[in-house]
């Protein structure tokens, strides 16, 4: 591209081409050129019609559809420039800070149908942990209008804690602690009435399941009253019925509501409770064989750790039980096997509600699906795991998840921990297939901006496709992926060169401030990086860098660029913007800034 100035020399090299039209970006705000920076040696600047087309196709390749004509008839600001076909400075740098010229234009993104046709275990899908809270998971309020404000972003997994209420009807709150209480079928309208404004995909409740049997059955009442045909309560598809099942496509479930909870599978489900013990087991037989569920009981009030705190692992150990009865009296100083009073009632599920649970059935072990003894995972089975157990699994096997989640969906919750409700980073957990990474939507960290960057690239309708590299089965690293791996076969690397140009009205409020620009790359383990811009110059309003950055990328489809404007004395962030690579365009573009974070 050429930028023409009036009695210039005819003919610039590549690099003073490039330098002019930095510049020109650089000062674009600054209405008398005091940056010291050569626009010409004090000569009117001006773009021909020729020098703007050459502009589009070579620096922006064609990132904005308008024609040379159109650029000056919708920027250029002088009548007689426009008359003449000709665009000045001042044009062309109103053309650059367009919304067409935007950096990553994500507010225009729109989900595309065609991409949605693959098993939902294909996808990331936007998910929610304690939807119902507003802040802290001990003492913090919960609102019915959380849900509301969760779907409007486009969130499709959505959470209830669901317990027994005094007046006989359910209730929504964070089991054992000082969280407020709301009513259950009053969470159940709001979502019911919010589920499909953003995204017409489907939603998947995420059942955390601690009531009685009778309440159980008002629960299920609810869920058939409000929902309606949108609830799915039976197996719809060919695909649900082959001897390989698979899910369905999104496309598939378009404005239908999947339920995730515990299902009652086909023989005798029988339970013992030793009164005032605290102890009990439950013996289910399948297939003409007795198996016994056990694990350790939290009646104490107390719990042991965040697993028995929050009941989302699912970690319950199946053995084959003795032939003798289950009331054989145990050696002394033993136990009998045991299950906490809450997943009793769990297990117990209320027929009515197992009929609503069909393609989000909870698995009875989270990480049986993943190690060297690992079963083929069953399509129709969720399984859960608190983020301290997935980053240990998937560190002890880092090539094990992946093909494991290509046919089963998989959901991690921040561990519990996390009791001021931030969130783990989900690049962590998305590199291993995981779909579903719950995150407290209350809380805008650097996760939950990741999070929504990733998103904003279909649109927030909820669901972004995963690698090829994770369905693909003719992909040369399908089932081979590590994501811990420094380097991949056959995946070349990306080579990026970013330059950080200049800023502008930063700090209005300071305009003297000094301000540097952090770019961070998130990724793979070996693709992170940080690097920074030298400080401006007791400038905050119009700073120039002029800074470039080139790094190498392994991975691009899981890379993230965010950009923090800092206040070097205070080291406050002034601004920030945080976008998937893929998503980044070609060219000389403006990076429109989010609110401070």
């Amino acid at each position: 591209s050429k930028l023409t100035v009036a009695k210039a020399k005819a003919s610039l090299s590549p690099l003073a081409q490039r330098a002019q039209i930095c510049n020109a970006v650089a000062v674009s705000s600054i209405t008398a050129n005091s940056a010291g920076l050569d626009l010409g040696h004090g000569a009117a600047t001006v773009m021909g019609q020729k020098e703007i087309a050459s502009f589009l196709e070579l620096q922006q390749e064609d990132v904005s559809p308008l024609t040379p004509a159109e650029v000056v008839d919708r920027f250029e600001q002088s009548a007689d420039f426009k008359l003449k076909g000709f665009l000045s400075f001042e044009g062309f740098c109103a053309f650059l800070q367009d919304t067409r010229n935007f950096a990553a234009p994500v507010e225009q993104n729109k989900w595309k149908e065609e991409i949605m046709d693959h098993p939902l275990s294909h996808y990331f899908i936007a998910s929610s942990h304690n939807t119902y809270l507003c802040g802290h998971q001990l003492k913090g309020e919960s609102s019915v209008d959380m849900y509301r404000q969760v779907l409007l972003t486009g969130c499709r997994c959505i959470e209830l804690d669901c317990h027994d209420g005094e007046n006989g009807s359910p209730v929504i709150y964070h089991g054992m602690t000082l969280t407020s209480k709301i009513a259950f079928e009053s969470a159940v309208e709001a979502i019911n009435q919010f589920a499909f404004v953003k995204s017409p995909l489907p939603l998947v409740l995420s059942i955390e399941n601690h009531c009685s049997l009778p309440q159980q059955q008002k629960m299920a009442a609810i869920f058939l009253r409000i929902f309606g045909d949108r609830l799915v309560k039976n197996f719809l598809f060919e695909s649900d019925h082959d001897d390989d099942p698979y899910l369905p496509s999104p496309n598939q479930l378009k404005e239908k509501i999947l339920i995730k909870n515990k299902k009652l599978s086909t023989g005798i489900v029988s339970g013992v409770v030793s009164a005032g013990s605290g102890i009990s087991s439950v013996t289910r037989t399948v297939g003409g064989r007795a198996w016994v569920l056990k694990n350790q009981n939290s009646d104490s009030g107390v719990p042991e750790d965040d697993e028995q705190f929050d009941e989302e692992d699912d970690e319950f150990d199946f053995e084959e039980e003795k032939k003798d009865s289950p009331d054989t009296p145990h050696p002394p100083g033993t136990k009998k096997p045991t299950i906490r009073r809450s997943i009793l009632q769990s297990v117990h599920t209320n027929e009515r509600l197992s009929d609503a649970v069909v393609q989000a059935q909870a698995a009875a072990k989270a990480r049986a699906a993943v190690g060297p003894n690992a079963t083929t995972p069953l399509a129709h089975q969720v399984t859960s795991m608190k983020e301290t157990s997935a980053k240990q699994v998937f560190r002890r096997f880092p090539t094990a998840n992946v093909p494991c989640s290509e046919k089963q969906l998989q959901r991690v919750y921040p561990g519990g921990m996390r009791i001021d409700s931030s969130n783990p980073n989900p690049i962590s957990f998305w590199c291993f297939g995981s779909q579903m990474v719950a995150l407290n939507y209350q809380t805008e960290d650097v996760s939950l901006i990741i999070n929504q960057a990733l998103f904003e690239s279909t649109g927030n309708c909820g669901y972004v496709l995963k690698p090829e590299v994770m369905w693909n089965k003719l992909h040369p690293l399908h089932s081979r992926f590590n994501p811990l791996d420094k380097d991949f076969d056959n995946i070349p690397a990306a080579i990026v060169s970013l330059q950080i140009i200049s800023g502008q009205f930063l700090c209005l409020s300071n305009p003297t401030a000094g301000l540097m620009v952090e770019l961070e790359v998130q990724g793979l383990p070996h693709d992170c990086a940080k690097f920074k811009t030298p400080i401006s110059n007791r400038n905050s309003l119009n700073p120039i860098w002029y800074e470039t950055f080139r790094f190498q990328l392994h991975f691009s489809e899981l890379a993230f660029l965010r950009f923090t404007v800092i206040e070097v004395s205070s080291y406050h962030t002034v601004a920030q913007r945080t976008i998937l690579l893929s998503e980044l365009r070609k060219g000389s573009l403006s990076c429109c800034n989010n609110s401070p974070q």
